[in-house]
């Protein structure tokens, strides 16, 4: 799991890390709110903890941005902030944050939240591995189905070009019939005594 860190308070950062190596995490940190907008392009880590208030780019900015141009990768946000008014907590959801955090901080609610972030970044790798195998299948299956279109067709053309031959081939057996007959018509003919017809001819001569 990897967490990244991004709080201006060098006291608050330093509580933080410690609590989270103790999870076996990999912890990044940042203490702007820019140097903690390149790690998220650089690092993409799973779960994100900023601070609402920062130099440079705010946590709330960033969460605005991620949920504007959501990452390859989902990322669980936590907004840490001082401010525990219903407003500014319903501000900093509605904006993107998945969850928040007030200061000073619980190490306790903090573990707890941190184990709610990391089984929903399961959930969405998950889901995002089920999705790609789908997308996957889906694309074999219409492969397929061109291969199954393609032999289709081709079959209907063999189709036809058998009835065409076999038209072909009646009308030539038609003269051939005729030709035949003749020729069995001669034979019978020949194969009779053609001696009263020389007789015949030789008469009519006279």
């Amino acid at each position: 799991m990897k967490i990244l860190l991004a709080d201006d308070d060098s006291i608050t950062l330093r509580m933080l890390e410690t609590t989270l190596r103790r999870l076996q995490a990999e912890v990044l940190c940042a203490q702007d709110g820019n140097q903690a907008w390149e790690m998220i392009q650089k690092e993409q880590p799973d779960i994100a903890l900023l601070d609402w208030m920062m130099p440079g780019l705010e946590g709330l900015e960033i969460v605005k941005r991620l949920k504007n141009n959501p990452p390859a990768r989902f990322i669980y946000l936590i907004l840490l902030t001082s401010n525990d008014r219903t407003e500014d907590i319903t501000l900093g959801l509605d904006s993107g944050a998945n969850d928040y955090i007030t200061k000073p901080f619980d190490k306790d609610e903090l573990k707890s939240r941190i184990a709610v972030g990391a089984r929903v970044v399961e959930y969405e790798n998950r889901l995002e591995r089920m999705n790609e195998e789908l997308r996957k299948y889906s694309s074999e299956m219409e492969a397929l189905a061109l291969e199954r279109a393609q032999q289709l067709v081709q079959a209907d053309r063999l189709v036809t070009l058998g009835t065409m031959a076999a038209g072909i081939a009646h009308e030539i057996n038609n003269p051939l019939t005729v030709v035949q007959g003749n020729i069995k018509l001669i034979k019978r003919i020949w194969a009779q005594d053609v001696n009263p017809i020389f007789q015949a001819a030789e008469e009519h001569r006279k």
